[in-house]
């Protein structure tokens, strides 16, 4: 397939044909192929030529995208739990903080636990200012994050 410019069904603005999202708008592309037939007299051959359309609904929703205001709260107010990386799919990230979280709240006995709460709570503060500031912009699939 060649490089060629086509049309983003959404807000219209122009994409390479090998970009997977509209970078205005964030649009999922989806490529289809539909045969283009030549009028009677020509050669009677089929070409392939390839078109993009809108997804339907049901693809729609699962491809728009986390919202970046909610995933920016969540860091700020639960991130020392990894609640954030859990709602944008970064399991790994999510899991890690919340035993850092669990570790702190069980050795807060012995008065070093502060210190693990304090930097799981510190690290979910940060991502959160960062996917509020535009920093982290996708999710886990690499799904641009909606206002």
């Amino acid at each position: 397939m060649n490089n060629s410019i086509v049309v983003c069904p959404k807000c219209g603005n122009q994409v390479t044909s090998t970009a997977k999202f509209c970078p205005a708008c964030g649009q999922k592309m989806i490529a289809i192929d539909i045969p283009q037939v030549f009028p009677a007299g020509g050669q009677g051959d089929f070409r392939q030529q390839q078109q993009y359309q809108q997804p339907n609904q049901q693809q729609q929703y699962y491809q728009q995208g986390k919202s970046k205001l909610a995933a920016g709260l969540l860091g700020i107010f639960l991130g020392h739990l990894g609640i954030h990386n859990f709602y944008l799919g970064f399991t790994g990230k999510a899991v890690g903080q919340l035993i850092l979280s669990i570790i702190g709240y069980i050795t807060l006995i012995f008065f070093i636990g502060w210190i693990f709460v304090a930097i799981a709570g510190i690290w979910g503060l940060i991502e959160g200012i960062m996917i509020l500031a535009g920093t982290i912009r996708t999710d886990a699939k690499g799904i641009p994050l909606r206002s």
